[in-house]
């Protein structure tokens, strides 16, 4: 079982020991290598992917209390995130439709549901994991973040928006393959999101930073956190391509930098003594520093790529879906807006 963390500290204790590992600490020992292990299974095992998938599917059900612990995301610290990005990469490709059938186990009626049942929980809280970590939520928790973290705060806040990217990718990833292999023609295409914009709404209205709704995850979100989603990667993607490019230019002129700049970049490597280093030594370690910086604005920019184009894919199966195949019963808060309401609160489908 997951241990339960102290929400004052990161770390699940008030003052941990030096050299004693903490509770949790000595869980994510375990956790991590085994969803490590868990990944390149699933990445390395082509040939016999399905079966492979099925074995790991097995492992999440059979730790389904954990799983599910993590998806739930209560403590947002580095660690808690770098074990859901982990988990969410893992969900993606294991838990979907066409990998019951390869389970090394004897499956009957009961059994069968059951098992979907654990599919359809892992499916509605990866989903809601979008409207905590797609908006100005995140940018909340990275302040939350920097008032805890002892440090390097610098390196550590780039690790939470990476993680943070991740979890959003591999969940828009798990979208489309959902949508890919449930859905053989278009008119019978599966919905993970209904028709509703009011996230859009919510978010962008003057009020956002606090009045932001988290959606829980038994109820699918609505379209408005896709559209929303899509304009922040795409003003992320620009902020990081300047980041990226300012960068490069930077390291290219390390000895042309002002002394302050210099400073700042080597106590993002050295927290402490940086005045009584040489020179030299101080540009060894501004190149270090911008060397990371580009390294992680390329994933964050590989990232958001991504989940643009997955996203755009997802609004479009959505709207063709809805404009076409549907009947609009309710206007409020929908995409059907414009159109003649109806008295039954209900998509009807078309015949």
């Amino acid at each position: 079982m997951r241990p339960e963390t102290d929400p004052q500290s990161m770390f699940g204790m008030r003052d941990p020991p030096m050299f004693i590992p903490t509770p949790v600490d000595r869980y994510r020992q375990i956790l991590l290598p085994a969803l490590q292990l868990c990944q390149v299974i699933l990445t390395s095992s082509m040939a016999q992917h399905l079966q492979a998938a099925g074995q790991v599917l097995q492992f999440l059900i059979s730790h389904s209390d954990t799983i599910q612990a993590i998806l739930r995301c209560q403590d947002v610290s580095a660690g808690s995130l770098q074990e859901l990005a982990l988990l969410t990469g893992i969900i993606s490709k294991a838990a979907l439709p066409g990998i019951l059938s390869e389970l090394d186990v004897d499956v009957n009626e009961g059994s069968l549901m059951e098992l979907q049942g654990h599919i359809g929980r892992f499916q509605r809280q990866c989903l809601g994991l979008l409207s905590r970590f797609g908006g100005s939520d995140r940018l909340r928790q990275f302040k939350f973040q920097d008032d805890n973290v002892e440090g390097d705060k610098v390196s550590k806040k780039d690790e939470i928006e990476l993680a943070m990217q991740q979890i959003c990718a591999n969940v828009m990833e798990y979208c489309q393959s959902l949508m890919l292999q449930s859905s053989p023609t278009f008119q019978h295409a599966v919905c993970l999101f209904t028709p509703s914009l009011s996230e859009t709404v919510n978010r962008d209205g003057p009020r956002q930073d606090t009045q932001a709704p988290v959606v829980p995850y038994w109820r699918l979100p609505g379209l408005g956190i896709i559209i929303y989603l899509l304009k922040q990667s795409a003003n992320d993607f620009f902020s990081y391509y300047d980041s990226h490019r300012q960068s490069v230019s930077k390291l290219q002129n390390v000895e042309q930098l002002p002394p302050d700049e210099i400073k700042e970049l080597c106590q993002s490597v050295m927290p402490a003594g940086v005045d009584k280093i040489s020179t030299a030594q101080k540009y060894v370690l501004a190149r270090r520093r911008l060397v990371k910086v580009i390294n992680n604005r390329a994933k964050l920019l590989s990232l958001c790529s991504f989940i643009i184009e997955t996203c755009l894919f997802i609004l479009w199966r959505h709207l063709e879906y809805y404009l076409l195949h549907c009947m609009p019963t309710d206007s409020q808060d929908s995409l059907f807006a414009s159109r003649t309401l109806f008295k039954s609160r209900r998509l009807q489908v078309r015949g």
